[in-house]
C-alpha cells in the first residue's frame, strides 16, 4: 500500500559517531519530506489509522538480513509531519527477531503523515494516520514554576507512591500480572497518579533484562512486558516514574560510558511515547568509586535521553539526600527529587528557590520492616500520626512526596509478608492520604498559593500557603492557644473561614467575618487542623462582551469578564451546517477576579462557510453556563495555496500559480524525483494576492530537461506545499 525508498546500506561501526550519523540522516529526511510525501502518499488511497490524541501510535516493520547484535548495530528513524507542518523526528528501536518500530504520542488533532529512514531496506516505509479527538490530557509538564499540568493545560496535583518493582514477576512474593493490576486498580481508585518504578528490576515473564552482560544485548522479551505494565499504568491515569537503573550493581556493571548511552537511546526510543518521567539513576551518589561517579557523566546519560525523546518527557534523578546540585543544569526539571527523612518542611522551602517543582521522593515506607524482626525500621513510618504528619509538612511547603508502604514498595521483598495491596494495616495511612489530595484538589487555584510561615506567630508547628488578600491555608499542629495570622494587606475585608480535619477528612464551622489586617484562630484542640480562608466574593463570572469576526481568511473569537469567581475556563464549542455544536479548545480562566480579562481565540484553516459559536464557561466545581451563539459566514479569501498544473503532463512550458493570505519571504523551486534543486524561480518578499509564474522546462544553467516527474515546492514563512509534474515532449 505504501511505497518505499530503498537506501544504500550503510552500517554504523563508529558508537560515538552515531548522534552525529544519525542527525545527518534526519536533515536529508527533511530537506526530501515534501518530496516524498507527495510521491508515497495519497490520502484518498490509503486507509488511515486513527489514534487517540495523546495516546500511542506504532509503526512496526521488518528488517531483511541479519543483524549480529541489531541493540547495538542499525538504525531507524523517522520523521512525523502534524497538522500544522511541524516535524518530529523520532528514533525507532530494535523489539526482536527482524521487528523493529517507532511509537509517537501525537499532540494535535487531524492527519500525520510520516517517512521512515534506515540503513535497512525493510525498515523504510511512508504513511500517514489520523489523529482524533479523545479524553486523554498527556504527559506532566512544569507548570508556574512550582507545579505541574497535562500536556492539554490541566493542572496536575503530584500525588507520588513507590513500586521499585513494578516490572517485576516474583510468585513466591505474590507479584504476578494479576496482582499488578490489582495493585493498579486500587492506587488508581485512591487517586495515586504517579508511580516511580526500577526499570532493570527484573526478571518477569519475559526473562531478566538483559542477554549476557548488563548493557550489550537486550532481551525484547522483558521490555514488552514492561510495555504491557506502563500502558497499563498510564490508561489507569498514572504517569510512571522510570529509574533506568540504580548506581550500585546497575550502571557501574555496563562496560563504558558508550553503552551506557546506548541503553539511555533505547529505552527512550522505547518509551518516551508514554507518560513517563525519566529517573536517570537510584541512588547515584552511592558507591563514589564506582563509574559514573561525576556530574559530568551522569549529565552525559540525561542530556542522551533528552536528545533522543522528541516528546520532552521530564527528566531527573535519585539520590541518597539532596539532589540539587543538579538543579541548575538544563536538563533538570525539578529543582530538587530528594531522599530527605528529616526537616521535610524546611528542606522543601530551601529547594524552592531554583524556581522549579521540588518533590521528596522518599521520606517514609509506611510500617517497612526489613529484617521481621517487629520494629518499624524507616524514619516517619511507625505510627499513622507521624507519617501524617510528615506527608503535611511537605505539602504545606509547596512541595509534593513520592510515599510508600512497606507491603508495596519493594514488591514484598524488603517487608515481612506477601506483595498485598489489600493489607488492612495500611487502610488509616492510605485514607489520610487520599484526605491530602482531596483537600488541594478541591480548594480553589491552589497552584497560586506561595509558602508564607512567617505570617504566623503563635504556639505549636504553624504553616501557611498564600494568595495575599485572596485566599490563605493554615496547618498548625500541637497547640491549644489562638495564634494570629497577618493577611499581608490593610484592606478591610469579607472572608469565608472553614475548618479542615485532615484524620477525618471533614470540614466544619464555616463561618464569614469582616477582617482588616489580621486575624486571630483557635484550634478545637491540639491535634492537626486546617484553616482555609477565602476572600468572599459574590460575583458571578460576568461576560461584558463576545465578539466573533474574520481575519485573513480565518475566525477570531474575543471575549471580556469584568469579573470572575471560581472560574476554571472556557470550552470553545463551534457547529457549521447541520452539526451539532463541538468543542475544538479550552482557554484557562483566572479564578476569582474583579479586574477585567480579555480572552482570545483564532481559529484557523477553516473552508468557506457559515460558522456558530458559544462559550462555555466552567466554573472550578464543575458547574457550568452558556454564551449567546456568535454566528459568522467565512467568505472566500486568499489562502496559502499551490494549484494543481493542468493539462498534466505539460510539453516544454508550464505556468504555476499560487496564492498568498498575507505579505512574506517566499521561495519557488523545482526539483527532480531525486529530490535534486532544479531551478529556483523565485527568492524573495511578496505581497499578499494571486500570482502566476513560468517554467520553461530548463534547470539554472539553461540546460533542457528530459522528460520525467519533477516537483514544484512553494515556501512561505513558515509554511510549504508542493505539487507533481510531468514533463512529456
Amino acid at each position: 500500500m505504501f511505497g518505499r525508498l530503498h537506501v544504500k546500506h550503510m552500517y554504523v561501526k563508529s558508537e560515538p559517531c552515531f548522534d552525529a550519523y544519525l542527525h545527518s540522516q534526519a536533515n536529508k529526511i527533511y530537506l526530501l519530506l515534501p518530496v516524498l510525501l507527495v510521491l508515497f502518499i495519497s490520502p484518498q488511497l490509503c486507509a488511515q489509522a486513527e489514534v487517540d490524541r495523546y495516546g500511542v501510535f506504532e509503526i512496526t516493520l521488518t528488517a531483511t538480513g541479519n543483524y549480529p547484535n541489531p541493540y547495538q548495530q542499525g538504525w531507524l528513524l523517522a520523521a512525523f509531519i502534524s497538522p500544522s507542518n511541524d516535524t518530529m523526528r523520532i528514533p525507532g528501536f530494535w523489539d526482536g527477531g527482524a521487528i523493529w518500530k517507532v511509537r509517537i504520542s501525537p499532540n494535535q488533532e487531524g492527519n500525520w503523515y510520516y517517512f521512515t529512514s534506515s540503513d535497512n531496506p525493510g525498515l523504510t516505509q511512508s504513511g500517514t494516520f489520523k489523529c482524533v479527538h479523545s479524553n486523554c490530557s498527556g504527559g506532566i509538564k512544569p507548570m508556574d514554576g512550582y507545579h505541574f499540568k497535562y500536556e492539554n493545560g490541566t493542572p496536575f496535583w503530584w500525588f507520588g507512591e513507590t513500586c521499585w518493582a513494578a516490572f517485576k514477576t516474583n510468585p513466591a512474593e505474590n507479584l504476578t500480572e494479576e496482582t499488578f493490576k490489582e495493585y493498579i486498580d486500587v492506587r488508581s481508585a485512591q487517586g495515586f497518579n504517579y508511580i516511580h518504578c526500577f526499570a532493570l528490576m527484573g526478571p518477569n515473564d519475559g526473562g531478566d533484562p538483559f542477554l549476557g552482560p548488563i548493557g550489550e544485548e537486550v532481551n525484547p522479551m522483558f521490555w514488552q512486558k514492561v510495555d504491557q505494565r506502563i500502558a497499563y499504568m498510564n490508561h489507569k491515569n498514572i504517569a510512571v516514574g522510570f529509574l533506568l537503573a540504580w548506581k550500585e550493581g546497575q550502571w557501574s556493571q555496563f562496560k563504558d560510558q558508550t553503552s551506557r548511552k546506548r541503553y539511555c537511546r533505547y529505552v527512550a526510543a522505547r518509551y518516551s511515547a508514554y507518560n513517563v518521567v525519566w529517573i536517570i539513576s537510584g541512588e547515584y551518589d552511592e558507591e563514589p568509586y564506582l563509574d559514573p561517579n561525576s556530574i559530568q557523566e551522569w549529565s552525559e546519560l540525561a542530556m542522551e535521553i533528552k536528545k533522543n525523546d522528541p516528546h520532552h518527557r521530564m527528566i531527573t534523578i535519585h539520590g541518597t539526600g539532596s539532589v540539587s546540585e543538579f538543579a541548575n543544569l538544563g536538563w533538570m526539571s525539578f529543582g530538587d527529587y530528594m531522599q530527605i527523612y528529616d526537616h521535610l518542611h524546611n528542606k522543601i522551602l530551601a529547594a524552592r528557590l531554583y524556581d522549579k517543582p521540588v518533590i521528596n521522593a522518599e521520606y517514609a515506607y509506611f510500617l517497612r520492616d526489613k529484617d521481621g524482626d517487629g520494629v518499624v525500621d524507616k524514619p516517619n513510618s511507625a505510627t499513622l500520626e507521624e507519617f501524617r504528619n510528615a506527608s503535611w509538612d511537605i505539602v504545606m511547603a509547596g512541595g509534593y512526596f513520592v510515599t510508600g508502604f512497606g507491603t508495596t514498595y519493594a514488591g514484598g521483598e524488603k517487608d515481612p509478608g506477601p506483595f498485598n495491596v489489600h493489607d488492612p494495616k495500611n487502610d488509616p495511612a492510605e485514607e489520610d492520604l487520599q484526605h491530602i489530595r482531596t483537600f488541594f484538589t478541591t480548594i480553589e487555584n491552589w497552584w497560586q498559593l506561595e509558602p508564607a510561615d512567617a505570617s504566623i506567630t503563635g504556639n505549636g508547628i504553624h504553616y501557611c500557603l498564600r494568595e495575599i488578600g485572596k485566599h490563605y491555608i493554615v496547618y498548625v499542629r500541637n497547640a491549644t492557644d489562638p495564634f494570629m495570622l497577618d493577611l499581608g494587606t490593610a484592606s478591610f475585608d469579607n472572608y469565608i473561614i472553614k475548618t479542615f480535619n485532615p484524620r477525618t477528612g471533614e470540614w466544619k464551622d464555616t463561618l464569614t467575618m469582616d477582617i482588616s489586617g489580621s486575624v486571630s484562630l483557635r484550634p478545637p484542640d491540639g491535634n492537626d487542623w486546617l484553616f482555609e480562608l477565602k476572600y468572599n466574593y459574590t460575583i458571578p463570572v460576568e461576560l461584558s462582551s463576545f465578539e466573533v469576526y474574520q481575519e485573513a481568511g480565518h475566525i477570531i473569537l474575543t471575549w471580556i469578564t469584568e469579573t470572575e469567581a471560581n472560574n476554571f475556563g472556557f470550552e470553545i464549542q463551534r457547529k457549521s451546517n447541520q452539526e451539532e455544536f463541538k468543542t475544538i479548545a479550552f482557554i484557562k480562566g483566572h479564578g476569582t477576579s474583579t479586574s477585567p480579562h480579555q480572552y482570545y481565540y483564532h481559529d484557523a484553516n477553516l473552508p468557506a462557510g457559515c460558522y456558530s459559536y458559544r462559550l462555555k464557561q466552567i466554573n472550578n466545581d464543575g458547574s457550568f453556563q452558556y454564551s449567546e451563539i456568535r454566528t459568522t459566514i467565512l467568505t472566500r479569501q486568499f489562502s496559502f495555496k499551490l494549484h494543481q498544473r493542468y493539462p498534466n503532463p505539460f510539453n516544454i512550458e508550464t505556468n504555476l500559480a499560487f496564492e498568498l493570505p498575507g505579505d512574506g519571504n517566499l521561495q519557488l523551486c523545482i526539483y527532480n524525483l531525486r529530490g535534486q534543486l532544479i531551478r529556483e524561480l523565485i527568492n524573495g518578499y511578496i505581497s499578499m494576492g494571486c500570482y502566476n509564474f513560468s517554467w520553461d522546462g530548463r534547470d539554472s544553467q539553461g540546460n533542457l530537461m528530459n522528460d520525467g516527474v519533477y516537483f514544484a515546492a512553494i515556501r512561505w514563512n513558515d509554511h510549504q506545499q508542493v505539487i507533481k509534474m510531468i514533463l512529456l515532449k
